[in-house]
């Protein structure tokens, strides 16, 4: 099967998840869930459509790891379905927690 021009264009390929996520980027913080993630970003379901380059700031929990990843990102994708963030900076931690997920 041949890889979609978003596919193409991407660094880093994508893990499937389903991750509870807070996020703040404007006003009161809001809840919503990742459904995939990789070194680059992360894409969470979320109702709100936001500004394009906005920056938004990440709170998550990777299963079987207990502490808390804080993250800073950059809206490059917003619709009805959700936001696609890329991330600003990877922690080392996140990294070697992505590269592990199955």
């Amino acid at each position: 099967m041949r890889p979609t021009k978003a596919q193409e264009r991407r660094a880093h390929s994508r893990k499937a998840c389903h991750l509870p996520v807070s996020a703040l980027s404007w006003g009161p913080i809001f809840r919503a869930y990742a459904r995939n993630i990789s070194l680059g970003g992360v894409f969470i379901e979320t109702p709100y459509v936001l500004a394009i380059d906005k920056r938004i700031d990440l709170m998550f929990t990777i299963p079987d790891h207990e502490k808390v990843v804080k993250v800073i990102g950059k809206i490059v994708q917003s619709d009805p379905g959700g936001l696609g963030i890329q991330f600003m900076d990877t922690p080392e931690r996140l990294a070697t927690t992505i590269e592990s997920l199955p």
